[in-house]
Parts: C-alpha cells; structure tokens; sequence
C-alpha cells in the first residue's frame, strides 16, 4: 500500500507536465496578443541571429568550443518554433544577417557571444514583464533561465 501511494503521488506530480517541464495543463490564453506575436518574432530573429553567429565563429575556429552553445541556439529555435506551431502563426521570413562581422580572434568571439548572451536574457526579462500567455510565458522563463544558466557560463570559460 505504501508503495501504491508513492506511485500515485508521482504520477500526479509529474503526468501534468510537458516536454518543456511546464505544466500544460495549466496554460491559458488560445492566442497571442499582437505585442506577444512581436515578442515572439524577436526573440527568433535574436536566437536565429546568436545560432548564426556561433556557426560562422565555429567555421572560423573550429576548436574553439562553440560547438554545444551552437547547439544550444538551435534548441532555443525549436521551442521558440513550437510556439508559432502551437498557434499556427507563420516564421518570421526576413533575417537578415549581413550586419554580424565575424571576429578575427577567439577572445573577440567569446566577448562578442558572451554580449549576444547577456543581451538574450534582458531581452526575455523585458518581455516577460509584459507577456499574459502562459504558454509562451513558460517557453521565454525556460530560455532565460537556459542562457542564464547554461550559456553564458560556457561563453565565460571560453576566454
């Protein structure tokens, strides 16, 4: 008997949440505000923009360690992606990235990317402030907290 109450306990602890560690059953808003749909087309056109530049710094040095903060970008793409699924929005079609200059040394790569990385996470920070939709609430903290956590400490050990 003890062992069943444990198992149900666990059950109704985990069985609400989703791939993303979110509890799914508890989002609201069936769509996005005009300011949320904005938000969401810039935090794409930001982690696209971060996901080209440490490919193009990869290219350049492929020794350098960028790999995994490359990978990283991508991931924070798709569940950004997940979002224009979810409320059948279309992909922003004009990035443009004619404006990233590819440094000439690892240290200026990993100041620049580390810049890219702080200025990630302020942008979810400000956006947050003014975002309703829990869904797209939970997918921008979960990216925050990723960069945060996870991204900007590899950028650091870079130098």
């Amino acid at each position: 008997m003890k062992y069943f109450i444990i198992v149900v306990f666990l059950i109704a602890i985990f069985a609400p949440f989703n791939s993303l560690g979110a509890k799914s059953n508890f989002y609201t808003g069936s769509t996005l505000t005009p300011e949320e749909i904005e938000f969401l087309n810039t935090a794409y056109r930001d982690e696209s923009k971060c996901q080209y530049f440490f490919k193009k710094v990869m290219e350049k040095f492929p020794d350098a360690g960028f790999a995994k903060i490359m990978n990283s970008e991508q991931n924070h793409i798709s569940a950004l992606e997940s979002v224009y699924n979810k409320y059948e929005i279309a992909l922003p079609t004009n990035l443009d990235f004619s404006t990233i200059t590819i440094p000439s040394s690892t240290d200026e790569a990993c100041s620049i990317g580390l810049k890219f990385e702080q200025d990630n996470v302020e942008m979810y920070k400000n956006f947050l402030k003014n975002v309703t939709n829990t869904f797209l609430k939970t997918v921008f903290e979960d990216l925050r907290d990723i960069t945060t956590y996870r991204n900007i400490p590899a950028v650091e050990k870079c130098k």
